[in-house]
């Protein structure tokens, strides 16, 4: 009975490790979906999607991925990971920082990124 129960513990540690390597490679293997350029053409937003991962069911859903601000030379100055990229809209640059919209769970927020760090 305890060599059954070791099993199982080993099996439940085995997949949460293999969902965790799973998500760690949809975000590494990001794919660029378009950049904006600011104003004065010093910074960049660019939106990558994080690897589509096939559903057992159902449909493919909302697109997670990763929004970062880089600058001319190609230096990572902020980002942030949200759950749809594909509805971000309403780009702002400021001085300081850029704001844009996006939806999640059905309502609009807004979301801000650090310029000058």
């Amino acid at each position: 009975m305890v060599w059954w129960l070791r099993v199982g513990i080993a099996y439940l540690c085995f997949a949460l490790i293999a969902l965790g390597l799973i998500q760690y490679l949809a975000r590494v293997e990001a794919s660029p979906l378009y950049s904006l350029q600011s104003d004065d053409g010093r910074y960049h937003l660019s939106v990558k999607a994080d690897v589509w991962i096939p559903p057992f069911f159902g449909r493919r859903g909302k697109s997670p991925g990763e929004v970062e601000i880089v600058d001319r030379d190609g230096r990572l100055i902020d980002s942030a990971h949200i759950d749809d990229v594909e509805t971000i809209g309403d780009v702002h640059w400021e001085r300081y920082r850029v704001t844009f919209r996006y939806v999640q769970d059905g309502e609009t927020d807004a979301t801000a990124l650090d310029l000058a760090q």
